[in-house]
């Protein structure tokens, strides 16, 4: 019983942190931008998968066309990985949307919060990703990277990308 107690201390530490993060994502994002919120409607559950693991030196990705896009898939296939030769990237219709890629290394018990504003006076998109770390104590030191894609309604002509980490 002794061993449960801090464990559930632990795990409610955790959950209300994480609670948290979703709750005001769109409010913590716009107030550390400066900007009035108009967040976009963002996918960010669009996964490349595990057959394309992106070893470029790009720490950013804006991708507007299929022709980047299964360039960018077939110069990074982990061709030793059993069933990747035949592997294909999801379908993502560019006519209507942009992917966006931003490379993150943090712990593992860190949240992450990610959001898409359009800034129209800028004519660019900024896209956020705020890393929460909880104490250092509590954490296991151990990394993890991530690209964050993000599928976008497509990015109009004339505006560009601004990526920001923000550490907390």
């Amino acid at each position: 019983m002794k061993k449960i107690v801090p464990l559930l201390l632990i795990f409610g530490i955790f959950s209300s942190i994480c609670v948290y993060c979703k709750k005001d994502s769109n409010s913590i994002v716009s107030k550390s931008l400066g900007l009035q919120n108009n967040s976009l409607k963002a996918n960010y559950s669009t996964e490349i998968g595990a057959c394309f693991f992106l070893a470029s030196n790009d720490t950013s990705f804006t991708i507007n066309d299929n022709v980047t896009y299964q360039t960018l898939g077939n110069s990074n296939r982990d061709h030793l990985r059993n069933g990747c030769d035949s592997a294909k990237l999801p379908i993502i219709d560019f006519g209507n949307y942009t992917l966006l890629g931003q490379r993150t290394v943090c712990l593992m018990c860190d949240s992450v919060i990610k959001n898409v504003v359009a800034d129209t006076l800028s004519k660019k998109y900024v896209y956020t990703i705020i890393i929460k770390s909880p104490s250092k104590i509590l954490c296991p030191q151990v990394a993890r990277m991530s690209l964050n894609w993000a599928t976008v309604p497509k990015l109009p002509k004339g505006y560009k990308v601004e990526f920001k980490i923000i550490n907390q």
